[in-house]
């Protein structure tokens, strides 16, 4: 796959999420509330292992409901490796999903970086080497869900 094929199939969004920093940073990297926000809605973590050092691998799995990303629901494994961790700004990662379906998703690359502002805090993330228009536009969908999960959790006063 050459460069302008990983730009070509790529989901780049931002987000701001009303939640200082560190709190954004620990529940995208901390398995015990991974398991409580990620995936869109509906969808449910049932498990989460997070090794955070560069080397280290990461896995979820995830019960998607019937018309999430797959369409006839099921669930499916989101496994990769940290390449790059500068807490609380910047994580780099693998990102492969088991079993593939209709197409392969393996070793695409996440990059996702946090700014503060105040209280406050910017997300921008690419999610690069998707092999194909559909994967680009399931992952999409995704991580917008992602984003839309995660300010639930972080609105909850409750949660750490």
């Amino acid at each position: 796959m050459t460069i302008a094929d990983r730009q070509q199939f790529a989901v780049q969004m931002r987000h701001t999420f009303r939640a200082p920093i560190d709190r954004v940073f620990d529940a995208w990297t901390k398995p015990e509330h991974l398991r409580q926000w990620f995936g869109s809605p509906g969808t449910r973590t049932t498990d989460a292992e997070v090794d955070l050092r560069v080397g280290g691998r990461y896995g979820m799995t995830l019960e998607i409901p019937v018309g999430g990303s797959i369409p006839e629901g099921g669930s499916l494994r989101i496994v990769g490796e940290f390449r790059e961790i500068t807490p609380p700004t910047r994580l780099v990662y693998t990102w492969s999903v088991e079993p593939s379906r209709e197409t392969l998703v393996r070793d695409s690359l996440v990059t996702v970086e946090f700014e503060a502002r105040g209280d406050w805090t910017d997300l921008t993330l690419q999610h690069e080497a998707l092999p194909s228009e559909l994967e680009q536009t399931k992952h999409r969908k995704g991580w917008n869900g992602c984003c839309e999960s995660l300010d639930a959790f972080l609105a909850d006063p409750v949660r750490p």
